[in-house]
């Protein structure tokens, strides 16, 4: 589990990465704007994503 949202979390980086290069090479700020809200979407998914993941595996814990 933990490697699949470490593999979902690279691709957004890798996005983040490239809208913020178009960003520079067109020389739109709002397109870096753009980058850094996707980007604390992707933190923030991830850490939800791991969140309810750990709080499953502590209540199969309890249950068996």
């Amino acid at each position: 589990m933990f490697d699949r949202v470490l593999a979902a979390n690279l691709f957004g980086t890798k996005t983040v990465l490239l809208i913020a290069t178009i960003s520079y090479l067109f020389g739109s700020p709002d397109f870096l704007d753009i980058a850094l809200v996707y980007a604390l979407i992707n933190y923030i998914s991830v850490i939800g994503v791991l969140r309810i993941t750990e709080l499953r595996n502590e209540q199969q814990g309890a249950d068996g």
